[in-house]
């Protein structure tokens, strides 16, 4: 047998027999042999047991199989509660196959029989070589494999079929020793489950059973609760056990909550100021609730400031000291330094963020002890604050998602404050219009009799051509005013709404407008949710439209003459000459709508962007008014309307965004 090749020197040998003669004879022997030994002696089996106690430096044992105390493989079995690997040689003059078969059985590394002769010796060095390399080599490959298991950023730990710990990474030793009850000390060979009973029945349990019953890996994140840990575990089998991956990904989890958290704060505001039957003063009640809810807060206020006084507008807190109307100094409040520097401001503990200021009592009465609030706006000029505060300092300063959260809020009220005064400016408005229309149709009207009666009279009296044009320049003025009240009550809101079937109300429309030889197609079955009278004024006001410009013999340019007077064109249909070519006027569906159009010649590219203003026309006696009151009576709706060229190549007149009776249902 060729010599073992020991690459660390000495190799340290523990003899174990009772026969003391015996023993110096073979640490005697082996110090004699090439390979560099280092002989330690033990009478007994206890005697070595204690020295492998005292001591980690044993690189083998050899051992007689009768001892003083016990047998040989007693002790071995001894042996192995201390190491499960160190080489046991089983050195006996006592031999039997029986003795063989069972040291064989038990799992030692070598049994060697006694014999005569200084042969024997040298048998044993080459054993004892042999079983060292093995031991060394086994021990660096399980080292470096530990290396790398520890540099894994995965924990590792690999289980036997009987679910005792075969290996693991230090990552998953800091993490089952943390959930495991005791110290246990060293983890391999526990058995797992004995060892984390908290585990048993959980679905790290129920998983890690399923991968070994059915031999296939199983993947899972799940959240252990003694370490209030969530894991993100891979788990693959082998016939002799499992291999078990994970990782900590509790930051990603609450990350996850976090947005999930955020994103339902956003969508409960957006709820809130999208909810049309709340009034603004219970959307800023309740957009404050929201804020003080996330922000953790007691108090939550949107404040007026006029001059020096500090007016609760909308208040949200349980304490019942301070209520919407009540009014304080401005100057007592931290709402003043943020009205003056017109930005938001941020106080986490204001006892330390407010140093050196003077003349504020507000934290003192009421025990405020972090602020956070945001300027509000009304035509560029500071009209309060929208501000949370509570009794309690924070540790940390208050995050920067609370502080976008809390400016999105003012700006809304903002924008809503000035949308409500611009409504109130342009309803204050209207109303003037609208008296000025009626005053002005009225005081216009009164003469306009007058004159009409004393033309009747003249012209019963004598035939003049003069008279005849004084009476269509009266009739002509008695079109303006009625087509300026039609477009000044256009401004007024649309009235009640209700389901009316787009077709039977075209067809009604048709009959009460004059159209000569024209046509009327309907290719819908559409249901509208509108105000009635405004849709059939919108309606007729396009079919006239139609009839009056598409006819060949009405036409005065080549362009689509843009408007539609209601008074006017009843009293110039007569004009509209029967025997002309026809034109053909259709109502359509669209994509959210409906299209009226007619095959007549259309509106130039370049003049579609202006049919809609007041001013334009191409007729001498038109007033420019009927497609502004068309336009008018759309956006009353709150419909979109645009211009483009029919299918026939006429104009097209198409309406979206309107609710139809399955929306509306």
């Amino acid at each position: 047998m060729g010599r073992a090749v020991i690459p660390d020197a000495p190799v340290r040998v523990l003899y174990v027999d009772g026969d003391s003669d015996y023993a110096d004879r073979v640490r005697s022997s082996l110090g004699r042999e090439s390979l560099p030994f280092d002989v330690q002696t033990a009478p007994d089996a206890e005697c070595a047991l204690e020295h492998l106690r005292e001591s980690d430096d044993v690189h083998c044992i050899v051992s007689e199989y009768q001892l003083p105390d016990t047998t040989g493989l007693a002790f071995y079995d001894r042996v192995r509660e201390f190491s499960s690997d160190l080489p046991f040689i089983l050195f006996t003059a006592s031999g039997s196959e029986e003795i063989a078969s069972d040291a064989v059985s038990a799992g030692v590394t070598d049994y060697l029989l006694k014999r005569e002769g200084s042969d024997q010796f040298e048998v044993l060095a080459d054993r004892i070589g042999d079983a060292v390399c093995s031991y060394r080599t086994e021990r660096r490959i399980e080292s470096e494999r530990q290396a790398v298991f520890d540099r894994m950023a995965d924990a590792f730990f690999a289980v036997n079929a009987d679910w005792h710990v075969t290996v693991l990474n230090e990552q998953a030793k800091t993490v089952l020793t943390a959930a495991m009850d005791d110290d246990i000390g060293e983890i391999e060979g526990r058995h797992l489950w004995e060892e984390l009973p908290d585990a048993v029945g959980t679905t790290f349990y129920e998983k890690y059973h399923e991968a070994m019953e059915n031999q296939e890996p199983v993947s899972f994140e799940e959240y252990y609760e003694p370490l209030d840990t969530w894991f993100e575990v891979r788990v693959y089998p082998s016939e002799t056990g499992l291999s078990v991956y994970y990782r900590d990904i509790t930051e990603r989890y609450r990350q996850r909550e976090m947005l999930e958290s955020r994103e339902r704060v956003l969508r409960e505001m957006h709820d809130i100021i999208a909810a049309r039957e709340k009034s603004f003063t219970e959307q800023v009640e309740a957009v404050l609730e929201l804020g003080r809810e996330e922000l953790g807060t007691e108090y939550g206020t949107l404040s007026e400031i006029r001059g020096d006084d500090y007016i609760f507008e909308v208040v949200a807190t349980d304490d019942e000291r301070i209520q919407a109307g009540d009014v304080v100094p401005v100057s007592v409040t931290n709402c003043e330094r943020c009205a003056t520097a017109e930005k938001t401001l941020v106080l986490g503990d204001i006892s330390q963020d407010s140093a050196g200021r003077t003349g504020q009592d507000e934290s003192d009465d009421w025990g405020i002890a972090c602020y956070l609030g945001a300027p509000v706006f009304v035509d560029d000029d500071v009209y309060g604050t929208f501000c949370f505060y509570g009794t309690t300092p924070r540790d940390d300063q208050f995050s920067e998602w609370e502080v976008t959260l809390v400016d999105l809020m003012s700006r809304w009220v903002s924008y809503e404050l000035q949308r409500r005064q611009t409504n109130e400016k342009l309803r204050a408005q209207n109303e003037k219009l609208g008296q000025f229309a009626s005053i002005v149709s009225h005081d216009l009207r009164n003469p306009l009799n007058v004159a009409r009666g004393h033309i009747e009279l003249a012209q019963n009296e004598c035939t003049n051509e003069h008279l005849d044009a004084v009476e269509r320049a009266h009739d002509r003025m008695e079109t303006l005013i009625e087509n300026l009240l039609t477009l000044a009550r256009s401004e007024e809101r649309i009235g009640d709404t209700e389901l009316v079937n787009l077709a039977e109300l075209a067809e009604q429309c048709w009959e009460t407008v004059e159209t000569g030889t024209a046509s009327l197609d309907v290719e819908t079955d559409r249901t509208l949710l509108a105000d009635e009278p405004r849709l059939r004024q919108l309606l007729e006001n396009l079919m006239r439209n139609s009839v009056e410009h598409g006819s060949t013999s009405n036409q005065s340019n080549p362009g689509h003459a843009a408007d539609a007077d209601a008074a006017d064109s009843q009293r110039q249909s007569k004009k509209v000459e029967r025997g002309a070519e026809s034109v053909t006027v259709r109502v359509g569906d669209v994509e959210g709508g409906f299209y009226v159009e007619d095959d007549g010649p259309g509106i130039p590219p370049d003049e579609r962007a202006s049919v809609f203003d007041s001013s334009h026309t191409t007729k001498t006696e038109g007033t420019g008014l009927g497609l502004a009151i068309v336009e008018r009576i759309a956006k009353g709706h709150g419909w979109s309307v645009c211009v483009t060229e029919g299918t026939g190549g006429g104009a097209r007149f198409e309406f979206t965004d309107i609710e139809t009776v399955s929306e509306a249902l």
